[in-house]
Parts: C-alpha cells; structure tokens; sequence
C-alpha cells in the first residue's frame, strides 16, 4: 500500500467517527442532574402546611408528654406557664421539613405492632389554623437504622421518615425540662 492511500483511508475513517460522535451527540436525551431530581422533595413532605399556622401542639415522646399553645406572648403549657419559643418554633420549622421517605409494603399479616405503631413509640398532633388536626404517630427503626415507621392520621399507609425525627424530638423535650427546672 502506498502512503497516499493510507492517508486517504485514515482522513475517511476519521470523518466517519466524527459524523458518528456528532450524531451520537446531538441525539443522545440530556441525563437528569442530582441536582435537579433529589433536591425537590416539596412533593413528598409529610405535612403541607407552615409552622406559623401551628396553633397548639401535644406530643409524647420517650414517657413525656407536652402540651403548647400558641398565644400572642408566645408558647404556653395549659396552666398558663411561659414555654421557651424559640425552641418549639424550631422544633416545628424542622418539622414541616420531614420528608417522606417511602410507603412500606405490608404483608397481609403484618401489625401495626409489627412497626411499632401500636402503641406508637411517639406521638405528634398539631392543631393546624384552617385544616384541623394533623397526628403524626411513630414508630421503631427500620431494620438497617437509618429511617422510622411512621403513620399519618391514622391511615392505612406506613411510611417511613428520616430518624432525625427522633432527634428533634429529643431535643426539645430536653429543652423544656430544662426551661422547667431553671424556672
């Protein structure tokens, strides 16, 4: 073979990978971003509401039980005794943030106790300005830790949320014990 030959094929095969690439290019469907699928989790909040219209919140959790309602001096139990604001209000603006992570799949002889849903390990019912009440109940861990079943009104679907839950939960019953004991 001659070396003008060789050169003619390389240029042709060369132009055949560039039309090829070009083609694959240009009608290749665009991949969704992390960015774009993970960050909208609006569609699976469990509560659809701002912590603004929380009008009275009761909660139990590890053997506590509170009870808050919200006036124009701020959070106050049933007796009338100041409760630290600053604390519920962050409590509940984390709240509004709890995603749902997932429906679970129950099996026909599946409990509720199964989830620890019944009894539920903890309980939260927020009185809601223009909806009603809202009841969150709680349950264990799932089996790798990382999420809680949880139950929403009653319904027949569990789900599961983050275990943050568990934490925010605790730290503001921590909280208010300590705002009980100081004052």
């Amino acid at each position: 073979m001659n070396l003008a030959g060789e050169s003619r094929r390389t240029f042709v095969l060369g132009l055949i990978a560039c039309v090829l690439g070009g083609y694959t290019y240009l009608t290749t469907p665009a991949k969704k971003t992390l960015t774009s699928a993970a960050v909208d989790t609006s569609e699976r909040l469990v509560f659809s509401f701002s912590a603004e219209k929380i009008a009275q919140l009761d909660l139990t959790y590890d053997g506590k039980h509170l009870i808050g309602q919200r006036t124009s001096e701020g959070w106050k139990s049933p007796d009338g005794a100041a409760l630290p604001s600053p604390v519920i209000d962050d409590f509940l603006a984390n709240l509004t943030k709890l995603v749902n992570l997932g429906e679970v799949e129950k099996g026909r002889d599946d409990k509720l106790s199964d989830y620890g849903l019944d009894p539920p390990v903890s309980q939260i019912a927020l009185n809601v300005e223009g909806e009603g009440t809202q009841r969150l109940a709680i349950g264990k861990h799932n089996p790798v830790n990382t999420s809680l079943y949880a139950q929403m009104n009653q319904s027949s679907q569990i789900m599961l949320v983050g275990s943050i839950i568990s934490w925010e939960l605790r730290k503001l019953t921590d909280a208010l014990q300590s705002a009980a004991s100081a004052g």
